[in-house]
């Protein structure tokens, strides 16, 4: 993943680097349901971090990439071949070797 942070104050700052996230860690609070926190750690060659992120946050993140995630998984199978051409795992026939 890539991140790219800006920060402004007295003075411009800067970064952009590239992670690979570690762990995702779900926090959940037994004296308020629903207030659970999802926490995303991710570590880089020279940056680590941890995205905080609450349960409306994600929620409304998963609702805006969804409609998207869906639209490239329609265009990537309609990609890979012909419909006829497409068979399902069970009518496939696997020859066994007698031994």
């Amino acid at each position: 993943m890539r991140i790219r942070v800006k920060e402004v104050g007295s003075f411009e700052k800067r970064i952009d680097s590239k992670s690979k996230i570690d762990s995702v860690i779900v926090k959940e609070d037994f004296a308020n349901p629903g207030g659970e926190l999802i926490n995303i750690y991710f570590k880089g060659e020279n940056s680590s971090g941890i995205l905080n992120f609450s349960r409306e946050e994600i929620d409304s993140l998963m609702k805006s990439l969804k409609p998207r995630l869906d639209l490239i998984k329609d265009s990537r199978i309609g990609m890979l071949s012909a419909p006829e051409k497409i068979k399902p795992v069970s009518e496939k026939k696997v020859k066994k070797k007698r031994v």
